[in-house]
């Protein structure tokens, strides 16, 4: 199974998401405007990091959080 590593910065106005793989590669990143502390840009910079990554999340995936 191919491990994946999901990082993600919640700032002031943006929301940032990086996924790796198991070697370090970068596979995609995002960057989402979403104003003032909003989880909102977060879950959007994700959905849309994984999408350039081809993950979709209507499989199971085990992960860690560290």
């Amino acid at each position: 199974m191919t491990s994946y590593v999901l990082g993600v910065d919640f700032g002031s106005t943006t929301g940032k998401a990086v996924i790796l793989d198991e070697t370090g590669r970068m596979l995609a990143a995002s960057v989402s405007q979403k104003g003032a502390v909003s989880d909102e840009g977060v879950r959007t910079a994700m959905a849309e990091a994984f999408a350039q990554a081809g993950i979709y999340m209507n499989k199971e995936y085990p992960f860690e959080v560290g």
